[in-house]
């Protein structure tokens, strides 16, 4: 009986240690079926990546935020919870992201609101409000017209917009008339704001300094307007640019003698995007030109890049040497541009002295030379605003502009000087050439007339 009954109290224990090992097989099994589910259920809201050089730093399309019409700028997840009454609820979790086998909570990037038209009208109102006071800006109103500009430029194509429409309305403020210290680096707001569009460029400021270019008749501006799309747009809106210049380059001639309102502007044009295709029309300009403004349409034709408008300057000298009574000052004219040119173009030189030899420069015509030769040259001078005048103009006169020549530039003179002695022009002529060594060699004591001139 009592070995019967220790074998059925052992039999009850291992049916006991069985039962508890399925119990334990059933809960395993289930928290697996369980987990399988769950992970089935929230597989689509996983994002799987796969980390190459190509995304890396890039959002997915999972992390983009849409916005709505009043909430610009603002991404969905800083948008108030209507859970928490207005408040973002700080238990809220951002998507997980897996990286291979490495996961990591990447919190989303704000959005940077785009620059609004709104945003660059407001500021190009601030700077055209900002006006001179007795003359003068303030150093903080300088520094605050500058800090406007730069915000401008920063506004990408809604500044370009705000610009435009500032510039096409035909405001501006004029800063050529303050005191020096206190003046802004543009003569204008409107030069400011054209050299703001040349450096943001883009399709729509050239577009706008193109269109500009066509209509201004500001040679300033105009100069402004060709360097920007030079930079926006090399060589592509030259041929526009050179028609533009001429054609304000004749109208100023024909219509006044004397003075001119920005003719430093144009030659400079002339000078820097000019070519050998210009001396034709500048010839046509000086043949069409009052004698009183021929000698300003040879000057541009003598500051034609690389001497490309000497041939012609030539030609015009030889053509009315053959009757010189028939053209009037325009001779003179044309011999004292040949002078002039010799400085930086010696076959303007030889030119001049081969008309000497031939006894084609009469002794008028070697006075007005005369004067060149010896420093004294036509220039442009410029000429402060007056109430009469209310922009800056050029008066096209004598100046004396061999004190700004090097030693060497004075001995090239000299030397062309004494060859035209050796001619044996009349008396009168040899006084005032002599007049005119007399005055160089007192810039420069030593010069030593050196013969430049070939074949002498």
């Amino acid at each position: 009986m009592t070995g019967s009954a220790h074998r059925t109290d052992a039999s009850r224990q291992g049916n006991g240690a069985g039962g508890h090992t399925l119990h334990r097989i059933v809960w395993i099994v289930g928290i697996a079926v369980i987990g399988v589910l769950l992970v089935y259920k929230l597989l689509p809201q996983l994002q799987i990546q796969h980390p190459s050089p190509e995304v890396s730093g890039v959002r997915t399309k999972a992390e983009a935020v849409k916005t709505s019409p009043g909430q610009q700028g603002e991404s969905a997840e800083e948008r108030p919870s209507p859970a928490t009454g207005g408040r973002r609820d700080s238990t809220e979790r951002t998507p997980w992201r897996f990286e291979g086998s490495r996961s990591n909570v990447q919190m989303p990037r704000r959005i940077q609101p785009a620059p609004s038209i709104e945003e660059a009208r407001r500021l190009m109102n601030e700077l055209a409000q900002i006006k001179p006071y007795d003359g003068r800006f303030s150093p903080e109103e300088n520094a605050e017209i500058h800090r406007l500009i730069q915000e401008l430029k920063k506004q990408g194509r809604a500044g370009v917009l705000a610009i435009r429409e500032f510039l096409e309305s035909g405001q501006d403020v004029i800063f050529a008339n303050l005191f020096e210290q206190n003046r802004p680096p543009y003569s204008s707001l409107r030069l400011a704001l054209i050299d703001a569009l040349a450096q943001t460029g883009g399709e729509e400021a050239t577009a706008q300094m193109a269109s500009m270019l066509r209509t201004t008749r500001d040679p300033e501006e105009m100069a402004f307007l060709a360097r920007g799309l030079e930079l926006s747009a090399p060589i592509v809106h030259r041929a526009e640019i050179q028609n533009t210049v001429l054609t304000m380059l004749n109208q100023t001639l024909k219509t006044t003698t004397g003075q001119y309102a920005g003719l430093v502007h144009l030659f400079d044009m002339i000078r820097e995007y000019g070519d050998a295709s210009l001396a034709i029309e500048l010839e046509n300009i000086y043949r069409e030109s009052p004698p009183a403004s021929a000698g300003v349409a040879l000057m541009a034709l003598a500051k034609l890049p690389e001497g490309e408008g000497i041939p012609t300057l030539i030609k015009v000298a030889n053509e009315i040497s053959g009757n010189p009574e028939a053209y009037g000052t325009k001779y003179e004219e044309a011999l004292r541009m040949l002078s002039q040119a010799s400085r930086d173009h010696p076959e303007a030189g030889e030119a001049l002295l081969r008309l000497a030899k031939t006894n084609r420069i009469g002794t008028a015509a070697f006075i007005q030379i005369a004067a060149p030769l010896g420093g004294t040259e036509p220039q442009l001078f410029t000429k402060p605003p007056t109430p009469s005048q209310p922009s800056y103009s050029e008066i096209y006169t004598n100046g004396a502009a061999a004190a700004t020549w090097s030693d060497a530039e004075i001995d090239q003179r000299l030397g062309l000087i004494d060859q035209l002695l050796r001619t044996n022009p009349q008396p009168e002529a040899v006084k005032a050439l002599e007049e005119a060594r007399r005055k160089l060699l007192s810039i420069n004591p030593d010069g030593l007339s050196p013969k430049i001139i070939k074949g002498q």
